[in-house]
């Protein structure tokens, strides 16, 4: 099948599914007016639903990516269905230092509010700060948004309720994020983690205020909690919030090959060093 997004280039390619997750695969894909069924195995709707004029505020989603190219098409084709003003946001993939195609796959989903860079340095943060430096200088907020992570469609207009209905600035946040493995245990731990990062963590999304940027910057000698380190210093700008939605899904590719155990022990051991401690820690990608 090959259709045409609103802004984007006519896509066509084999299916390509989240690997070992049970979810619907990502060849249930885009009819010419949206999606049929989404990967969430659910009906969302096509991009037109979504465009009523102009968005206040306005949302940047950075989307780093290093080897993403089974997750990625999947993650973008779901940013195209956000139910909200096309104008309204802008997606800015950052390829960064892959072996594989996933430049070649970000490409066929670039056009309108989608953008592709490529960072010449490698590493997640440096990544990440080449998003920032590609900001559009419109944007109010920022969403770090992993690369194997899915929204759906009502994410931004829970997020513009959030932002809107504060009663003191805000300066950074993460949401809930649901597992995309359903099973008990992947339910059970993730459930925990939600728990924990009210309290200033964060793992699959960060949301940060664009005014923070570009005088605070994520740590590039850091190989893992760049996200932590950046959260501990937004907090000194304004207040931390805590986003509760069900429009957040992310993959459990680390917890399947690395043991939700050995995870669980790794981070805590690390929350409890100095942050000057945090450089000798290293980080598998596990793809």
């Amino acid at each position: 099948m090959r259709c045409q997004l609103p802004g984007r280039s006519t896509y066509s390619e084999e299916p390509v599914a989240f690997p070992r997750i049970g979810v619907r695969r990502a060849g249930d894909r885009l009819g010419c007016r949206g999606y049929d069924r989404g990967v969430l195995g659910e009906t969302v709707p096509g991009p037109e639903a979504g465009e009523r004029g102009e968005a206040t505020p306005r949302f940047s989603i950075v989307i780093p990516a290093h080897n993403e190219e089974s997750y990625l098409p999947a993650t973008l084709e779901h940013v195209a269905t956000l139910n909200y003003p096309r104008d309204g946001y802008e997606v800015i993939v950052v390829e960064n230092g892959s072996t594989d195609r996933t430049l070649e796959v970000a490409r066929r989903f670039e056009g309108g509010n989608v953008r592709v860079v490529v960072s010449q340095k490698t590493g997640v943060s440096a990544a990440k700060n080449h998003g920032i430096d590609q900001l559009s200088p419109h944007s109010q907020w920022v969403i770090f948004l992993d690369a194997d992570t899915l929204l759906k469609p009502g994410f931004l207009n829970d997020l513009q309720a959030k932002v809107d209905s504060a009663r003191r600035p805000l300066a950074i946040g993460t949401t809930t994020v649901t597992p995309l493995d359903g099973d008990l245990k992947a339910r059970a731990w993730f459930a925990y983690y939600d728990f924990s990062h009210r309290f200033g963590g964060s793992y699959a999304i960060q949301i940060a205020k664009r005014s923070l940027f570009p005088a605070l910057r994520f740590d590039e000698d850091l190989r893992m909690g760049e996200d932590a380190l950046l959260i501990r210093k937004a907090r000194k700008q304004g207040r931390f919030f805590y986003l509760s939605t069900r429009t957040v899904h992310t993959s459990t590719r680390r917890f399947d090959t690395a043991g939700y155990w050995r995870i669980f022990f790794r981070y805590w051991y690390f929350s409890l060093l100095p942050v000057r401690f945090w450089k000798a820690f290293d980080y598998k990608v596990i793809r």
